[in-house]
């Protein structure tokens, strides 16, 4: 095993490795940073998948390295990476657990040979899991997570998944992935001082006395959006008075705009991408109901921020730790849309279920899945110790 630091009175050196800068992990790093005895360096690659230019600007207090980056099919690498992983003089890295990044596992060889501490963070799901992973890359990926001294899971299904690969629970940390909610809180209150804000959002798209469901996310097959439009022929059936806003872009938004429209009266509403954080987080505010018929995301969090009842289904796992049925939200079965349909008109037929579950919902994200308790989680794996809490 690695050294191991304990002292967190101690300056330690730590790199993060991405495959790039997501606009969400900005705050993130700037409070991982600024927690005063980090000195953070996150890599990342100098282009987005699409092989544009990714033009990260530094976060406040946390330095940015980018790295030239070859894409070729699934595998990127990114030149310069161990060389400077080596040079930065770093305790610990954490690497994402995208094994797509090809220079990571010999990162990590570097790691064990240097004595310093390596650990994964993953989700511990992939679009690409499953048949389609041949039983010599599944035997290579469980060599390269048993060789690590450790894991940062977003959730307890990313912590089994960690274990399932040969880390030991006690050298994995929970820490679950979140927005800055401090930051969308203060949004809120600041909103909320005009009383008449989400009357005229809704003046403004028609969706006066209306119940409003609400999608968000990037318009992709893994997010089975499809299935939402289907379920919603019956929620209108069931509740006229029902409008299914879709927020969000990607490669399906033109089949998804054309099915909805061949749906004689559905009345579906697509906003496009939404990214200003005040004209996305009124959005929430103005919904009734969220409901994501595929795989997860922050959206969840974000909804349930604005304390909003939600509809999922069991997906990669992210779920699980936000989202318990019956309490803040319902479950669907998988992939059915008559059982979506009827979770959903089950919210807006009851207005008091709503508010309650819509109040837990706004408690779990106070009290557990926020972006404090997540910066705690990665200061323990940092330091390699265990909350007391």
């Amino acid at each position: 095993m690695g050294r191991s630091v304990q002292n967190t009175a101690e300056r330690i050196r730590v790199a993060i490795i991405q495959s790039r800068l997501a606009p969400f992990r900005v705050a993130f790093f700037q409070r991982l940073a600024n927690t005063g005895n980090i000195d953070l360096v996150v890599f990342c690659s100098d282009k987005e998948a699409s092989g544009k230019s990714a033009g990260a600007t530094p976060p406040a207090g946390v330095r940015l390295h980018t790295l030239k980056t070859f894409a070729l099919g699934r595998l990127t690498l990114q030149f310069g990476l161990p060389g400077a992983i080596l040079a930065g003089k770093f305790a610990v890295i954490i690497a994402e657990a995208r094994l797509g990044l090809a220079l990571t596992p010999l990162v990590l060889m570097l790691c064990r040979l240097t004595g310093k501490r390596f650990l994964w963070w993953t989700c511990g799901w992939e679009p690409t899991e499953g048949k389609t992973l041949s039983s010599l890359k599944r035997f290579g990926r469980r060599l390269l997570f048993a060789a690590a001294h450790g894991g940062i899971a977003y959730s307890k299904t990313a912590q089994q998944y960690l274990a399932q690969h040969g880390i030991a629970p006690e050298h994995t940390w929970i820490a679950h992935n979140s927005l800055d909610t401090d930051a969308l809180l203060a949004i809120e209150a600041d909103l909320r001082q005009d009383a008449d804000f989400v009357h005229r959002l809704r003046c403004e798209r028609g969706v006066i006395e209306k119940h409003l469901v609400l999608f968000v996310g990037k318009l992709t097959k893994t997010k089975n959006v499809e299935l939402l439009l289907n379920a919603f022929k019956s929620v209108h059936r069931d509740h006229p008075e029902a409008v299914l806003w879709i927020v969000g872009d990607g490669p399906e938004r033109a089949r998804l705009e054309s099915l909805a429209r061949r749906s004689d009266g559905l009345p579906v509403q697509f906003l496009g991408e939404t990214t200003e954080p005040r004209a996305i987080n009124a959005i929430y505010m103005a919904a009734d109901v969220f409901a994501l018929p595929g795989t997860g995301g922050l959206a969840i969090n974000q909804a349930m921020t604005f304390g909003k009842p939600v509809v999922v289904s069991s997906a990669d796992g992210t779920e699980e730790d936000l989202v318990t049925d019956g309490h803040n939200g319902l479950y669907f079965k998988s992939g059915d849309a008559a059982d979506l349909a009827a979770k959903i008109v089950q919210l807006l037929r009851d207005r008091q279920l709503r508010e309650t579950m819509g109040r837990r919902s706004r408690e779990i994200i106070e009290t557990r899945v926020n972006m404090k308790n997540m910066v705690n989680s990665f200061c323990d794996a940092i330091f390699n110790r265990r909350s007391e809490t």
